[in-house]
C-alpha cells in the first residue's frame, strides 16, 4: 500500500511530513549519525509545536535517516545507565556539570 505523505515546510536538518493524521519527523543528518545541533533542536521544536496545534494530527513518529544510527541501548552510556539502574553499580554523577 502506497501512502501519499505530504511534505510540510523546508528544513535544514529534518524532514517533516504527514499522512492521514500521522506526522513523521525524520532527523536528516545521516552523515553525522543524526546527531543533534542547535538547528536540529529548533526545527524539531517547531515541528512538534505544529503537531500539538494541529487537531488533525493524532500520532507523531520521530525517526532518523539511514541505518548508521546506533540504537540507544547499544551505546556505552546507555549500558552504564542500565547497570546503575539495575543496582549493579552506582552512577558517577561527578562527570555531569553542576547547575546553579
Amino acid at each position: 500500500m502506497s501512502r501519499d505523505w505530504k511534505k510540510t515546510g523546508e528544513y535544514e536538518d529534518i524532514l517533516f511530513d504527514y499522512y492521514n493524521g500521522i506526522a513523521r519527523i525524520t532527523i536528516n543528518r545521516e552523515r553525522y549519525r543524526n546527531a543533534f545541533t542547535p538547528t536540529t533542536t529548533g526545527e524539531m521544536s517547531g515541528a512538534l509545536r505544529i503537531c500539538r496545534e494541529d487537531a488533525g494530527i493524532c500520532v507523531v513518529v520521530i525517526t532518523g535517516a539511514g541505518d548508521a544510527t546506533l540504537p540507544y541501548y547499544l551505546t556505552d552510556e546507555a549500558q552504564e545507565g542500565k547497570q546503575a539502574f539495575l543496582g549493579k553499580r552506582k552512577p558517577d554523577f561527578k562527570q555531569y556539570p553542576k547547575f546553579p
